[in-house]
């Protein structure tokens, strides 16, 4: 999932009536990411289980992971 645009955001803090700010930049976004996704769901009658693991990584050593168990009663 390659990113286009503008990558890095300016965020600025001050108090409400007061002359002190400070400024900081911070990148939002990797160049290219890459991500992957494994599940599996079982469905019997109204109900349904899932379980799914998901691993991401980007630029600069950024590594994501993602475990989701769902449940659905379908009625």
């Amino acid at each position: 999932m390659p990113t286009f645009g503008s990558q890095k955001a300016t965020n600025k803090f001050a108090v409400e009536g007061g002359s002190v700010t400070d400024v900081f930049d911070s990148k939002v976004a990797n160049n290219a990411m890459y991500s992957a996704k494994l599940g599996a769901e079982v469905a019997r009658g109204n109900h349904s289980f899932g379980l799914n693991y998901g691993l991401g990584s980007g630029d600069y050593g950024r590594v994501d992971q993602v475990l989701q168990a769902k449940y659905r009663y379908s009625f």
